[in-house]
C-alpha cells in the first residue's frame, strides 16, 4: 500500500544517546516531506543503582513533540 494514499502523516521518533528527536513525515502532491517538530537533551542521571536514563524527561519530551505533530497535522496521524 502507497503510504501517501491514506494522505495521514506519520510520526518518527529517534531516541539518541545525547538527544532525541520528534519529526513529522507529511505529503505535498505524493511527494514525502520531513520536518524535524522537536529536540529535546538526553543524558543519563546518577542513581544509588549507577547511570540510568532519565525516563520521566524522556518521556515528557516524547509526549511534548507528539502533540505538536499532532497539532501540525490536522488530516490526522496514521
Amino acid at each position: 500500500m502507497d503510504p501517501a494514499a491514506s494522505g495521514k502523516s506519520f510520526v518518527a521518533i529517534d531516541l539518541g544517546a545525547q538527544s532525541c528527536r520528534i519529526s513529522l513525515l507529511s505529503w505535498n502532491r505524493d511527494e514525502p516531506v520531513i520536518e524535524e517538530i522537536h529536540r529535546f537533551p538526553n543524558a543519563p542521571v546518577q542513581t544509588s543503582e549507577g547511570l540510568c536514563w532519565d525516563i520521566e524527561a524522556v518521556f515528557a519530551g516524547m509526549m511534548k513533540g507528539s502533540r505538536e505533530c499532532a497539532a501540525r497535522a490536522p488530516e490526522g496521524i496514521a
